[in-house]
């Protein structure tokens, strides 16, 4: 996933990214922020200015700090 960074936030960056996997419930995907402090991923939120999802996100968008991280 490559995404734009929007802005630092309480200590985290705040990254702006669409997240995909087939079957996907839609052709674009799901609009995520990432919440990124001290280069881990940390948390996950729909993003609500995606024109698709509108903030909401399915269960395999919501679990990449698990993936990312798993040892």
């Amino acid at each position: 996933m490559k995404g734009e960074r929007i802005r630092e936030e309480n200590g985290y960056t705040v990254v702006r990214t669409c997240g995909w996997s087939p079957p996907g419930c839609h052709p674009v995907g799901c609009g995520m922020r990432l919440y990124v402090k001290d280069g881990r991923l940390v948390k996950v939120e729909g993003d609500p200015d995606h024109p698709i999802s509108q903030g909401r996100l399915c269960i395999r968008c919501l679990t990449p700090p698990e993936y990312v991280h798993h040892p």
